[in-house]
C-alpha cells in the first residue's frame, strides 16, 4: 500500500462528508452482527464483532480528525490491521465452539435462497474489490478513499439486506 508511513502527513481533501460515509459501513457491519447474534449466542461473537466494529469506528474518527483538525493520528488508522484481523478470528472461534447449538444445514439453505444469495454474491464481489484497493490503493488519495468507501458501503450494505432476508 503507497503512503504508510507513520509521519505526520495530512492526507488532502478529506472531509467531514467522506468521514461520515465511512461510518455507513460500520453501521452495517453492526447490524449484520446483530442479526447473526441470533443465529449465534456466544459471548465471544460479540466481543469479536464488537472489536471489529470498534476497528472501523477509530478509522472513521481518524477522517474525522483529519477533516475537522487537520492532524493525523496515524495509529487510528493502522490499529485496523490488528483489532480487525483479532475480531474476526474471535468470530470464527466462537463459531466453531457453538458449531454443534448452530444449525448449519438450515444456515447454508437460507444463504443460497432468492433474494438473500443474489445479496451475498454482490457483496463477495465487494469485498473482493476492497482487498485489491488494499493493496493497491492510497490510503492518503481522497478519491481513491471515497471509491473504497463506497465499496465497501455497498458490501457491507448487501450483507446486510442478505441477513435481513434469511
Amino acid at each position: 500500500m503507497k503512503n504508510e508511513s507513520n509521519s505526520n502527513e495530512i492526507p488532502k481533501d478529506f472531509t467531514v462528508t467522506m468521514a461520515l460515509m465511512d461510518l455507513l459501513p460500520c453501521l452495517f457491519f453492526a447490524g449484520s452482527c446483530f442479526i447473526l447474534s441470533g443465529f449465534i449466542d456466544n459471548t465471544l461473537f460479540f466481543a469479536g464483532a464488537m472489536l471489529c466494529v470498534l476497528a472501523g469506528l477509530f478509522k472513521t474518527a481518524w477522517k474525522f480528525v483529519i477533516a475537522l483538525a487537520k492532524k493525523n493520528i496515524w495509529i487510528l488508522n493502522r490499529q485496523m490491521r490488528f483489532l480487525m484481523p483479532t475480531g474476526f478470528i474471535m468470530m470464527i472461534i466462537s463459531i466453531v465452539i457453538s458449531r454443534d447449538k448452530i444449525e448449519l444445514a438450515a444456515i447454508a439453505k437460507a444463504l443460497m435462497s432468492f433474494p438473500s444469495a443474489v445479496f451475498f454474491i454482490l457483496a463477495i464481489a465487494g469485498i473482493i474489490m476492497m482487498t485489491y484497493y488494499a493493496k493497491h490503493g492510497d490510503m492518503f488519495d481522497a478519491r481513491m478513499n471515497w471509491i473504497e468507501e463506497l465499496t465497501n458501503a455497498f458490501a457491507q450494505g448487501f450483507v446486510f439486506l442478505g441477513l435481513l432476508f434469511l
